[in-house]
C-alpha cells in the first residue's frame, strides 16, 4: 500500500467582511477527513492597507459526524497593523479527526483576507 498526500482547499483569498460576524469555512458541514490518517492545517490572514480595529480570529472545530462540533485548541488571533500578514502552518489534526471546519471573523473596521488549506495523508 502506498501513501498519498491529499489537499483540501478551505479558503483561497476569501474576504472576512468587517463586523459581519463569524463565518464557517469551507461551510458549516466542514471538511471530510474520514479518508485521511491525520492532517495539518495551514492558514494565513492578510490585513489591507488600513488594519482592522479589532483583529480577526480563527477557531478550529472538529466533529465525529459533521453535526456535533467541538472546539479544538485555542483561538488564533491576528494583528491590527496595516498590511500585516499572520500565518500558522502545520497545526496538527489527530488521525481520529473525521470532520474539521474553521470559524473565522470577528474583525471590525476593515475587511481582511483568508487563505487556508488542509494537507492529509491517505493510503491508496
Amino acid at each position: 500500500m502506498a501513501t498519498t498526500k491529499t489537499h483540501h482547499e478551505i479558503a483561497d483569498g476569501d474576504t472576512l467582511t468587517a463586523a459581519a460576524g463569524d463565518t464557517y469555512w469551507p461551510s458549516s458541514s466542514g471538511t471530510d477527513l474520514t479518508g485521511d490518517f491525520g492532517a495539518v492545517l495551514h492558514a494565513k490572514v492578510t490585513n489591507g492597507a488600513t488594519g482592522p480595529t479589532i483583529p480577526a480570529s480563527l477557531n478550529l472545530e472538529v466533529s465525529e459526524d459533521a453535526t456535533k462540533w467541538f472546539g479544538y485548541g485555542g483561538t488564533l488571533v491576528t494583528g491590527t497593523g496595516s498590511n500585516t500578514v499572520t500565518q500558522w502552518g502545520g497545526v496538527e489534526l489527530p488521525p481520529a479527526t473525521a470532520y474539521v471546519r474553521l470559524r473565522a471573523g470577528s474583525n471590525t473596521g476593515q475587511d481582511v483576507t483568508l487563505d487556508a488549506s488542509i494537507s492529509g495523508l491517505s493510503v491508496a
